[in-house]
């Protein structure tokens, strides 16, 4: 039960620290955004980074439960918290608290804190290399690895709410933002497979090896829920982004059926990806 709930805090917590930094940066790279949508993205921001500070905190308290011999009430054992955050994992949620803080500052619309968001994008990617497999490993390449794959998959998640609405709302301009995200994402494809790819090696010491493992069995299933995700951002930019530009009616609905489908598989790999990191990890057999 409790890797049942951890494996969910940490999933939600994923999802709000990407979705925070996924609209900041949508922010800074998407020009074609509307103005309506800016805003929304600017409330969207702080209202991620409380969801996922809860749910790193939630992860914490059923971190100290389990470390209790399944006793709820070291949930708000401030020692034995105190005694988890000791640590790699007080100096990652350190440095991830700050820069949600500093991404919710998107909504006071400053160029000044527009800034600071922007740093604190970063942040939230360099916090999550601070700690487990990777904050072990010799040397800074998979910190990099992992923080350059935070923020491509932070931008790719945050672009789903604008082009969702929008697919209701103006097709036309929907299908300027999809084709100015298209030209972009196609790096963020590229970069999101090769930083996988070469973390999954690094972290196993070869692919082959890693299959005969639990992680690597999962991380497969991650990389295959990716290779799907990767076709129908491939089938939104060669036939739905085209069409919605034309003005076709038929296009609007498909899109919005293509983001679900999207999004729920990005979902799909968020679990995927908490349960990698909870329950099993790369010396796993």
């Amino acid at each position: 039960m409790l890797d049942v709930l951890a494996v969910v805090a940490r999933a939600v917590f994923y999802a709000g620290a990407l979705l925070a930094a996924g609209s900041v940066l949508c922010l800074w790279l998407l020009s074609t955004l509307p103005a309506a949508e800016r805003q929304r993205l600017r409330r969207v921001t702080p209202m991620a980074a409380l969801v996922a500070l809860l749910a790193a905190w939630g992860g914490v308290a059923l971190e100290a439960v389990f470390l209790a011999g399944n006793d709820w009430g070291a949930a708000l054992d401030m020692e034995l918290i105190g005694f988890i955050l000791d640590g790699p994992k007080g100096l990652s949620l350190t440095v991830l608290a700050a820069g949600l803080i500093m991404s919710s500052l998107m909504l006071l619309a400053r160029r000044a804190a527009d800034w600071l968001a922007l740093v604190g994008v970063f942040a939230i990617a360099v916090s999550f290399g601070l700690t487990g497999h990777t904050w072990a490993a010799p040397g800074v390449l998979l910190n990099a690895l992992v923080a350059l794959h935070v923020l491509l998959l932070s931008f790719w998640l945050g672009v789903f709410i604008p082009l969702y609405r929008m697919s209701r709302a103006d097709p036309m301009r929907a299908g300027a933002v999809a084709h100015q995200f298209g030209r972009q994402a196609v790096w963020a494809v590229a970069g999101l497979a090769a930083a996988g790819l070469i973390t999954l090696h690094q972290l196993t010491g070869g692919l082959v090896t890693a299959m005969a493992t639990p992680y690597g069995q999962i991380f497969a299933v991650k990389l295959s829920l990716f290779v799907l995700v990767m076709g129908f951002a491939a089938y939104n930019r060669l036939r739905l982004t085209p069409a919605l530009l034309r003005g076709e009616a038929a296009a609007t609905a498909h899109l919005r059926n293509s983001l679900r489908l999207e999004a729920g598989l990005l979902v799909a790999i968020l679990f995927v990806t908490a349960t990698v990191t909870t329950v099993t990890g790369p010396g796993a057999s």
